[in-house]
């Protein structure tokens, strides 16, 4: 299959060439490391650039901000064909891509209940007799890989957004070009975002609403991803 992506790759690999082991500092927490061999190679196979996060650190953000979620090929309930959802399989759950579940009228379908028998394992029985959603859109994604789906375009795996070009979120709204966002309205071009909204060409950010303001307040020639200022007063007006 030929290379898609040729002058990206082409930019990783000179970025690659000249990886030497080294001493690093962390542009999050000023942390110092020692980037070896070991880690170079890791790199390399993964045709990625170095970490500017120090590695305890990127740690930190996996275990204490996870955007964790579960993509499954399931099966369609009638032709056996995969549909992707976030039922898994083993569950016994049948599921039917969105658009021919609210097609179908499922009113008819009923169970004969035998009150000798334990409620919750007939309803159990009920339940995997029944289709369900398998990705559950309130409004259908576009060229994405997505469930849940609020209006997605060209994004993927993304979960509950109405995203643009992005990837690897929850809850993200209004986002565009961004990835790793946990819970943000209006992220524009921005990666590793929790709970916050109105951010541009922003990284690690936390628990951060009307930045614009920090930017002004806090150091208005600085970028906004090289601030680690977190819930910063927008009424301030002391510079601080």
């Amino acid at each position: 299959m030929a290379n898609q992506t040729p002058n990206f790759d082409a930019k990783i690999q000179s970025i690659l060439d000249t990886l030497v082991p080294s001493e690093r500092i962390c542009i999050l927490t000023g942390e110092k490391w020692f980037m070896d061999e070991r880690e170079i190679k890791i790199y390399r196979s993964f045709n990625v650039p170095p970490l500017d996060i120090a590695p305890n650190t990127v740690w930190k953000w996996l275990a204490y901000f996870d955007t964790g979620y579960q993509f499954w090929w399931n099966k369609h309930a009638e032709t056996g064909k995969p549909v992707l959802s976030f039922h898994h399989p083993a569950s016994g759950i049948r599921v039917l891509p969105d658009e021919e579940w609210h097609a179908r009228d499922f009113s008819t379908m009923t169970y004969p209940y035998d009150p000798s028998r334990s409620f919750f394992e007939q309803m159990r029985e009920f339940e995997l007799q029944v289709p369900f959603l398998a990705s559950y859109h309130f409004v259908p994604p576009e060229r994405s890989i997505s469930l849940v789906s609020l209006g997605d375009k060209d994004s993927y795996f993304v979960l509950s957004c109405s995203s643009i070009d992005s990837f690897y979120s929850v809850g993200a709204f209004q986002s565009e070009s961004s990835s790793l966002v946990f819970l943000g309205d209006y992220i524009v071009k921005s990666h590793t975002i929790v709970h916050s909204d109105r951010l541009f060409h922003c990284k690690y950010v936390r628990e951060s609403h009307e930045p614009l303001f920090i930017r002004v307040y806090v150091e208005p020639s600085s970028e906004c991803f090289d601030s680690s200022v977190i819930n910063v007063s927008p009424n301030a007006s002391d510079g601080k």
